[in-house]
């Protein structure tokens, strides 16, 4: 996979995470990794950090909980909206970890290997050829999460866009909601 866009999955999943103060402390670091990025994802990526530096570290605490805790349609855990509490998504979720494990991505913090951060840390570390079924059975759930924020005004829909960007791109064609094509 090409390294920009692996460095886009990085980026997008360092910016999806709870804005603690190890995420408000890396942004000018982030900021340079952005600034290797095709002009389309720096754009983008550069908004979002000027939002998370625009505003202070309890109000944009409790943007995220409110945008991804409390709106169940935002859930950034990927089976929660096909399996939700099932014991089928147990098994789901041990299928990715096996993979993310296979690319050298250990799970050692207590979130799911589904949280869609962790899964774009995976995308960012695999080979293309392993993670190309991860996005093909994952990017419908993404694409939902993306209009959900996208009809509710959230910044954090531009962070989901250009991981689907990127995910089109390294798939070689475009997904809608029919699928690739």
């Amino acid at each position: 996979m090409s390294g920009s866009i692996q460095d886009i999955f990085a980026v997008a999943s360092v910016l999806l995470r709870y804005p603690d103060s190890y995420l408000l402390e890396s942004l000018d670091e982030l900021g340079s990794m952005i600034d290797s990025l095709p002009e389309v994802h720096r754009g983008a990526f550069s908004k979002f950090i000027i939002y998370l530096k625009s505003n202070d570290a309890e109000s944009l605490q409790e943007n995220y909980v409110q945008t991804f805790d409390f709106e169940e349609k935002n859930c950034l855990y990927l089976t929660h909206s096909s399996y939700g509490a099932r014991p089928e998504r147990g098994v789901e979720l041990l299928k990715i970890n096996s993979q993310y494990k296979s690319a050298g991505l250990l799970l050692d913090a207590p979130e799911l290997p589904d949280y869609l951060p962790v899964f774009l840390e995976y995308l960012s570390i695999a080979p293309e050829s392993q993670s190309k079924n991860l996005v093909k059975e994952y990017i419908d759930s993404i694409s939902k999460i993306k209009e959900n924020l996208e009809r509710s005004g959230s910044l954090y829909s531009i962070v989901l866009s250009a991981c689907i960007s990127a995910m089109n791109e390294m798939m070689g064609t475009r997904w809608n909601r029919f699928g690739f094509h």
